[in-house]
């Protein structure tokens, strides 16, 4: 890594955690396939969010959320089973948190970068340095807080409607049997 490009990932980043995170982006470019980060795996969405990856947080652990929900339904044949074992929703996205959350947050980075040098093309090298420092750090306090309480809301809803539900089955089981004949009309052209 070069010094420019150095500089460049230390302003995204911000004044926390800059040296562990250009040690792992390094290893990144090196060709290390995963680069655990702790911190991701124990807070998972709110290490997303304080890293302003909400995008993330969207694409990767609601996913991951709903595949954990899936892999458990298949797993446990009663509501009672499921309804027990809900805090094993969690495993899954917080694993995959831990083993790639350098890589999603080298990503987000290296394309704030590259968005960068197409602007840099048109207005010059005279704004890269604020530019960059507009779009990288931290999350403050405020806005975090409004975007945990979302996530909080929506797991909450999650797990205390759907799966603590005593009406779980028969409310899941009519969407699909809806969705399904949707499905099934669409492909007849109906």
């Amino acid at each position: 890594m070069d010094a420019t490009r150095r500089r460049d990932f230390s302003i995204l980043i911000g004044e926390v955690g800059a040296d562990y995170y250009l040690n792992a982006f390094e290893r990144i470019e090196k060709g290390w396939p995963l680069a655990p980060n702790i911190y991701a795996g124990i807070f998972g969405v709110l290490w997303l969010l304080r890293r302003r990856l909400l995008l993330g947080a969207v694409l990767i652990y609601i996913p991951l959320m709903a595949l954990s929900y899936l892999l458990l339904h298949a797993y446990f044949d009663t509501f009672k089973g499921l309804s027990d074992n809900w805090p094993m929703l969690f495993v899954l996205p917080h694993v995959a948190l831990f083993l790639g959350g350098n890589n999603i947050y080298y990503l987000r980075c290296r394309r704030m970068m590259m968005w960068q040098d197409m602007q840099d093309g048109d207005f010059g090298q005279g704004q890269r340095v604020p530019a960059l420092m507009w779009r990288g750090g931290t999350m403050p306090g405020m806005p975090m807080l409004v975007y945990s309480l979302i996530f909080a809301w929506m797991h909450f809803s999650f797990i205390f409607w759907f799966v603590k539900s005593p009406y779980y089955f028969s409310v899941v089981g009519s969407w699909v049997e809806v969705l399904w004949a949707v499905f099934l009309d669409i492909l007849a052209g109906r």
